[in-house]
């Protein structure tokens, strides 16, 4: 069994924006709440999203959308919901995905087993108990109905792109800001936490 933080964010109550959209809970392991939420704005900019993101069309349908962050994966569950005012919103519960289970796994896997081994649904629920952290079981998910797709064809863990499955339709994200060309007498390595790595692709 693993454990993986997460944190919500959605519409409606209180958080680090009062009532407006912004995160709602998050798990201790990620530390200061308003700067994981400056960074989960910016990284949805990056991708052209807007707070509210997409909602799915029916209320017991569930979006996904996968986005490369400076850690490694965000897998988000968007869940249909309503605020206070009984407005349409979207509550997102964000997982951060460790590397090495994006080596392991797909993600219509990792996305399965998550949603079984944890009440996501009462979690994304206003007032109700939210635990620190999610479960990734070691049993492989049971064969049953999902609210997502996730086809292990059609969606794969991102590397500079995103992707989002949604009302039934998955579709590839690129980011809207281009990047400034590297020097042509740099060599190909990747800055992460003070420390060159070598560029590699996942199979």
């Amino acid at each position: 069994m693993r454990k993986l933080y997460y944190f919500i964010f959605t519409s409606g109550e209180e958080g680090v924006h009062g009532l407006d959209w912004g995160i709602k809970f998050s798990s201790q392991g990620l530390g200061d709440a308003v700067s994981l939420d400056v960074d989960y704005r910016n990284l949805l900019k990056k991708f052209g999203f807007s707070p509210s993101l997409g909602r799915p069309n029916e209320d017991d349908d569930v979006g996904l959308l996968l986005l490369p962050n400076n850690s490694g994966i965000s897998l988000i569950f968007i869940i249909p919901g309503k605020d206070l005012k009984e407005r349409l919103n979207t509550i997102a519960i964000a997982c951060s995905i460790p590397i090495d289970l994006t080596f392991a796994f797909d993600v219509r896997e990792v996305a399965r087993r998550i949603w079984s081994a944890n009440d996501l649904m009462q979690i994304s629920r206003r007032g109700s108990f939210r635990p620190d952290i999610l479960i990734f079981p070691d049993e492989p998910a049971p064969a049953s109905e999902y609210p997502f797709v996730a086809s292990s064809g059609l969606i794969r863990w991102p590397e500079n792109e995103g992707y989002l499955s949604i009302n039934r339709n998955i579709r590839e994200l690129a980011s809207v800001h281009v990047e400034t060309p590297k020097p042509k007498n740099e060599s190909s390595v990747i800055k992460f936490d003070g420390h060159d790595k070598k560029r590699h692709h996942r199979h």
